[in-house]
């Protein structure tokens, strides 16, 4: 037995799931990043189109 009392011994199928597990979860990590600077895009679109309203409503009243 080895001297190293934290080593284990871990089938190899089971490595394979927990690759594969890894893998799914950096997929979808990089899916939830791009759809947040989606989302992003479209408020800093939105917040900019809100102040260019303002803009024009106050332009009009004045």
């Amino acid at each position: 037995m080895s001297d190293d009392a934290d080593t284990i011994r871990v089938p190899t199928a089971r490595l394979r799931e927990v690759k594969a597990e890894i893998d799914q979860l950096k997929r979808d990590l990089a899916a939830l990043r791009e759809e947040h600077e989606n989302l992003r895009a479209h408020l800093k679109g939105s917040i900019q189109e809100v102040a260019r309203l303002t803009q024009e409503n106050e332009r009009l009243r004045g």
